[in-house]
């Protein structure tokens, strides 16, 4: 008797390994998106099983990777020739970047005894940005340049002389410049670009020392909201917003270009102190409005307010835990708000504006 359960066990586990041993032709692709989320959103995973033999392809288990932590998928028995489509929700709960992968398939015997596995994809990367809320009244500088050294950003206009060049037809002839063109023999005009346009700088303070790990996240949505903000209310002069983040190049962040992939991947820094961020107020050019977004440190607040005379408006945003409601102090050429969220920061910079 003992015998005969040894032999069925025995034959019960070579029936069991056979059916893993034996592998389908089924082609596994999966897609994602999209791949930009807002904290909250869900992005939608897709696998798509393909069976190319002439003979149906038995059930199998995906596994899908979201940051390390495995979800299992199952696909059905597919039929030869034909298709099947597995969704599963991305969650973005959290600002950051999400890896997802590798996606393996597995097949398992009904006993649970053995299993076959082989990758079918690779990693892929999901941004959940933070949230942005409305600014309605922008920040706004002026950079006054006549003359004098023109960024490659500027556009046509009237304001200062750029350069010269061979005259076009339709090319206004109070633009030609008569004495250039008499020394070429060549009717030559003159270039001009509007120098007078609208800059914003945002800079985060991403010091750990000053923000703890929820007021972080708060700064970081000022950053989005302001940096769009600015974006909204110069582009149509033709120079975006720009968005430094104090430390960014070692925190070891993925590298992005788009300033919201940016603040997605943004982490705080240890060990530095307010010279970091008074360094990078300083290397800013000259005229138009800075934002520095920052934490419970008085040490930047009071030498960024010395240097007023740099800048057409300097805008200090503290986010402060003990604070139970938003205060905004406005003086000439500059604000200092302090606020305990990003909701109330940017209410209040409203309610300025609309003052």
């Amino acid at each position: 008797m003992l015998v005969g359960l040894a032999v069925t066990a025995a034959t019960t586990a070579l029936l069991a390994a056979a059916t893993v041993l034996v592998r389908p032709q089924l082609t596994v692709s999966r897609t994602v998106l999209p791949d930009r989320l807002t904290v909250g959103e869900f992005a939608l995973g897709r696998l798509v099983a393909r069976n190319d033999s002439r003979w149906p392809a038995p059930r199998l288990v995906a596994v899908e990777r979201i940051d390390g932590e495995p979800l299992e998928l199952g696909i059905e028995t597919v039929a030869p020739g034909s298709r099947r489509t597995v969704q599963y929700p991305v969650p973005g709960a959290r600002r950051g970047t999400l890896v997802l992968g590798p996606v393996t398939v597995e097949r398992r015997d009904p006993l649970g005894l053995f299993r076959r596995s082989r990758l079918v994809e690779g990693q892929l990367t999901v941004w959940v940005r933070p949230r942005v809320h409305p600014l309605q009244h922008p920040p706004a500088g002026v950079v006054l340049d006549v003359e004098g050294q023109v960024r490659g950003t500027a556009t046509a206009g009237t304001a200062a002389f750029s350069s010269l060049r061979a005259y076009t037809l339709g090319d206004d002839p109070r633009h030609i410049h008569w004495k250039q063109s008499a020394r070429t023999g060549t009717l030559m005009v003159k270039e001009h670009i509007d120098a007078d346009e609208p800059t914003v700088t945002v800079v985060l303070d991403a010091r750990a020392s000053v923000l703890d790990e929820a007021r972080f996240e708060e700064a970081v949505e000022v950053a989005a909201s302001f940096t769009l903000g600015g974006v909204l209310g110069a582009a149509s002069r033709g120079r975006p917003a720009t968005l430094r983040i104090i430390g960014e190049n070692d925190t070891g962040a993925p590298v992005a270009a788009d300033p919201l992939d940016r603040l997605a991947a943004a982490r705080p820094v240890q060990g530095e102190t307010a010279p970091v961020v008074l360094r990078a107020v300083d290397r800013i050019d000259p005229g138009g409005c800075v934002v520095v977004v920052t934490g419970d440190d008085d040490g930047v607040t009071a030498p960024l307010l010395s240097r007023l005379g740099r800048h057409a408006l300097v805008v200090v945003i503290s986010l402060r835990a003990d604070l139970e409601r938003p205060t905004a102090l406005p003086r000439p050429g500059a604000v200092v708000l302090r606020a305990p969220t990003a909701v109330d920061a940017v209410a209040a910079w409203r309610r300025l504006g609309a003052s």
